[in-house]
């Protein structure tokens, strides 16, 4: 009896297994609790609208890049947890940014796990945030609480050189 020589596994599972991701998690951000002034301004944005949340709800903001991925993204959210609604759904040309919530925390963690296990990504993948200070110009840098103030009027500094109105 002859054995064949190993064949390297051809086919579609080859193919997943050495695909690229799917997206890039750029953030993953869980709001817990929300409050009224912030749970209004999520509901605000005009293009984007869907379910706006209430307050004491809580919600999942996710952003990936490239912008299509987020249809695939709101797809995983909402066939794993039907109960979560989407509130913001906004494609822009490089990015994508979906905003789902609901009244159970467990129903938004599960939401976003399932966007994880989809985009094969951690939370910790997301995205560090830059530190604005360290990008500024040194020569122009203040040092933090450092504001300018300014000085009040003195009479002398109105047009005309004597008091307002005269």
């Amino acid at each position: 009896m002859s054995t064949a020589p190993a064949v390297p596994p051809t086919g579609p599972s080859a193919a997943q297994d050495a695909a690229p991701p799917l997206a890039e998690l750029r953030v993953h951000l869980m709001v817990r609790d929300l409050q009224r002034q912030f749970a209004a301004y999520l509901g605000t944005p005009t293009r984007a609208r869907g379910y706006p949340p209430m307050q004491g709800e809580h919600s999942l903001i996710v952003e990936v890049a490239p912008a299509l991925a987020i249809e695939r993204v709101t797809d995983l959210a909402l066939r794993a947890v039907p109960t979560v609604e989407p509130g913001i759904l906004f494609v822009e040309r490089q990015f994508g940014v979906l905003e789902v919530h609901g009244p159970d925390l467990a129903d938004v963690e599960r939401a976003g796990q399932a966007i994880l296990d989809g985009l094969n990504a951690s939370a910790s993948d997301q995205l560090r945030p830059a530190d604005p200070v360290l990008r500024r110009d040194r020569g122009h840098h203040r040092p933090p609480g450092h504001h300018h103030q300014p000085q009040p009027r003195r009479l002398h500094d109105h047009p005309g050189g004597g008091p307002a109105g005269l």
